[in-house]
């Protein structure tokens, strides 16, 4: 986790960020161990009962009805389609609490360490994850 100081600290070190690579460690290894026993099989387990579509209105001939399947089945696909970009953020987070553990995990790298460095990798998975999520909030 990155930890900023107080705003009020008149100390030299005000700019200087603290990275708790244990804190990233436990992030990613709950994050990966939520997706892996509990997202993706639920996720899956979600696509395979939708899988044969939506059974309401199957015999009605009211266009009423059908246009409200119709809806409901995009919205359905929507869901999905948001669940599975829920799932790869999540992974991509996990990744990349990982990656700045192992490039700051021992001393010598820990004190070349630089905010912007960190802050950048978190920028990145950010952008990452919003390539993946964004399109499919911009759709409802």
């Amino acid at each position: 986790m990155v930890k900023r100081p107080a705003e009020d600290d008149p100390g030299p070190t005000s700019r200087a960020i603290e990275v708790d690579l244990a804190g990233l460690r436990d992030l990613a290894n709950t994050v990966r161990q939520e997706n892996w026993a509990t997202l993706e099989p639920q996720s899956n387990l979600v696509r395979s009962e939708l899988s044969n579509g939506v059974c309401f209105g199957a015999r009605s001939a009211s266009g009423s009805v059908l246009e409200a399947k119709q809806r409901y089945q995009d919205s359905l696909q929507r869901a999905m389609e948001q669940m599975y970009a829920h799932v790869r953020a999540a992974s991509i987070l996990a990744d990349t609490a990982d990656r700045v553990v192992q490039n700051y995990a021992n001393t010598d790298a820990l004190a070349r360490a630089r905010s912007q460095e960190v802050e950048r990798a978190l920028t990145e998975a950010i952008i990452a994850a919003d390539r993946v999520v964004g399109p499919h909030l911009s759709a409802q």
